[in-house]
């Protein structure tokens, strides 16, 4: 396989999907649609960027064969997954217990095994989330489960 077209391939569905995002977040009324409009504009703008150097590459003729090792195919399916099951867990399980769920078992599912840099990372990141959406940008979030099974809410 030639990494080139592949990337060609890659960043022209990111850059329809990064399109659909911001044609959506444009219609956002007021404050609320500067942080999606700005992500979604600056996601499509890598795209389109990605896309220029892929079409250099392949017009200079350098072709580059995709090599797929199985361990770097493994990792790849692995950070899809958790991605996926990351965002299916707002909805469930809410954003802030999603990440503290998430991001150790990534780390450790990655080989990383220092526990007190990964809970703190963990912490650190969910507290960084809470500042933006809840104090920052004042969003509703979905309820959180952790809470709930506290009895704090």
């Amino acid at each position: 396989m030639n990494k080139s077209g592949v990337e060609l391939i890659a960043a022209g569905l990111f850059a329809a999907l990064f399109s659909v995002l911001l044609y959506f977040a444009t219609g956002y009324r007021g404050l609320s649609s500067y942080v999606p409009t700005v992500a979604s504009g600056l996601g499509l703008l890598m795209c389109l960027l990605w896309s220029i150097k892929s079409v250099r590459t392949l017009a200079a003729g350098e072709v580059k064969d995709l090599d797929l090792e199985p361990r770097e195919t493994k990792l790849f399916i692995l950070v899809l997954v958790v991605g996926l099951a990351y965002v299916a867990g707002f909805a469930w399980l809410g954003v802030f217990t999603s990440t503290l769920i998430m991001l150790p078992c990534a780390a450790a599912a990655l080989g990383y095994r220092n526990w007190t840099v990964i809970a703190l990372t963990a912490a650190g990141f969910a507290l960084v989330l809470y500042g933006v959406f809840r104090v920052l940008l004042s969003v509703p979030l979905p309820p959180e489960a952790l809470l709930k099974l506290l009895g704090v809410r």
